[in-house]
């Protein structure tokens, strides 16, 4: 069986120098030889905590009580 050819997308020369040229000025900049640049820091949340599987399967439990008022008067439907 012959093997499909696959073309592959490589970047231009143009894109890959400036592409080179911005990581160096970033990594001067980090190590402190370049300012003047804006820069944004963000505050990336906190990763969650890993769930155990018998978690995992309380939570749409979870859900349907807290929509239902801590499972009060609450008619859950039947699982087939």
């Amino acid at each position: 069986m012959a093997q499909k050819k696959v073309k592959k997308a490589y970047m231009s020369d143009e894109t890959f120098a400036e592409l080179i040229e911005s990581m160096g000025q970033a990594l001067e900049y980090e190590r402190g030889a370049r300012s003047g640049y804006r820069v944004k820091r963000i505050r990336l949340p906190r990763p969650q905590r890993p769930v155990s599987s018998a978690e995992n399967a309380r939570m749409p439990e979870r859900a349907s009580e807290d929509r239902a008022g801590v499972g009060e008067g609450f008619a859950r439907p039947e699982r087939r």
